[in-house]
């Protein structure tokens, strides 16, 4: 057996969190990427006359 020095302990586990850190970054791009499409249709819509809850244009 192999005794490994604290500090290399220390390394090893930020490397840890760096890869954790990673993936987290690359679920949220994920997310935000596919939800985009989503986000402006409803931009659009919120143009159309009559679909703003607050839009005073009738419809047609």
């Amino acid at each position: 057996m192999v005794d490994v020095p604290p500090p290399l302990h220390c390394v090893r586990n930020k490397q840890g969190f760096l890869i954790l850190d990673a993936l987290g970054f690359r679920f949220v791009f994920v997310l935000v990427f596919f939800a985009q499409p989503g986000i402006n249709r409803t931009k659009d819509r919120l143009h159309l006359p009559g679909r703003h809850p607050y839009s005073t244009a009738e419809y047609p």
